[in-house]
């Protein structure tokens, strides 16, 4: 981040400030959330789901950008990948569609399992989409 940062001619402690919060666990997010925007800072970069929950119940008007979301649209931090609209935008892996076609690919490969296990972690928002995505093409199948 700081390298291309640098090549767009923003260099820290010159030009730009930026004010790292490091969570030893998800129950830390919300109060750094609120920091950052207490701080009045001009963006929150919030890499992932986990990240930009916190930073979106903190804040509606300051920008919020993320760069590894596995589902904006399925957790309702944006409307659309075209028109994110609000404060929230970045890019998605599109992780709840992939997730359904890695099914689907496993199926073919080994056609006669019939329960697949799924690991989960509920403090991740974007999961919850991917998940019900999973179960209901499991169960259409």
């Amino acid at each position: 981040m700081r390298a291309g940062l640098r090549d767009l001619g923003w260099v820290e402690g010159k030009n730009i400030v930026i004010e790292f919060r490091w969570a030893d666990g998800v129950q830390q997010l919300p109060e750094f959330a609120a920091e950052l925007v207490r701080m009045k800072v001009d963006v929150i970069y919030a890499p992932s789901s986990t990240m930009v929950e916190p930073a979106r119940q903190a804040t509606k008007t300051i920008p919020i950008v993320f760069s590894n979301h596995a589902d904006p649209i399925g957790t309702g931090h944006v409307a659309s990948l075209a028109r994110p609209g609000g404060n929230i935008t970045g890019l998605s892996e599109l992780t709840t569609e992939l997730n359904v076609k890695a099914l689907e690919t496993f199926r073919e490969a080994v056609p006669q399992a019939r329960r697949i296990g799924v690991l989960w972690n509920p403090t991740t928002p974007s999961q919850v989409p991917g998940l019900q995505s999973v179960k209901a093409a499991g169960e259409s199948a």
